[in-house]
């Protein structure tokens, strides 16, 4: 037997949501959940068939839903290549056709084709190239700001012991020998 607030801690949940649980699977589980002095138990089918229902529901959710926003992005540029891809496709389609309406340069439109897919592939390249210099910008740009905002806070502290400086400066005057001495109040 095993209490709720038991079962929570050792499987790194809340009381509320072995509770919800319970409750959710309240007709399976009848008789095997027992109350003692205002507390609930489980016995051993309650914990197997919880543990057999219970999922990481927060931290899946929240993996899904970053899992499914990238691939959401990713949708949507394949879907903007894959309709430039196609309108490139139907081009070629019409001159396929073209040539095979006149009986002429099958050779030339493979010619074409293979150089479309290497240009495709060269494009690609410099795709991820550019992608990858684009983020050794951005870092670059990262640790520049980090570098600025501290030359900033330093230009600040001297700007305050600068200030700090030219008060401490005019409370001195100079005296009848040439020396300076303290103002008086």
């Amino acid at each position: 037997m095993l209490s709720f607030k038991d079962y929570a801690t050792q499987h790194n949940i809340s009381y509320e949501s072995v509770r919800k649980q319970a409750d959710k699977y309240k007709e399976q589980l009848e008789g095997h959940i027992v109350f003692q002095n205002k507390t609930r138990y489980l016995d051993e089918f309650a914990i197997s068939f919880l543990d057999e229902h219970r999922g990481a529901v927060g931290v899946t959710a929240v993996i899904l839903h970053e899992e499914v926003q990238s691939k959401t992005e990713r949708n949507e540029q394949l879907e903007s290549e894959n309709k430039e891809l196609l309108r490139k496709i139907a081009l070629l389609q019409d001159q396929v056709i073209a040539l095979q309406n006149e009986n002429k340069a099958g050779l030339e439109a493979q010619t074409q084709l293979k150089m479309l897919s290497a240009t495709k592939e060269s494009l690609e390249i410099e795709h991820d190239e550019l992608t990858a210099k684009v983020a050794t910008l951005e870092e670059q740009n990262r640790t520049l700001n980090k570098a600025n905002s501290g030359l900033e806070q330093a230009n600040e502290v001297l700007t305050k012991e600068n200030k700090n400086l030219e008060k401490e400066k005019n409370s001195f005057v100079k005296s009848w020998f040439g020396l300076y001495k303290k103002k008086p109040l």
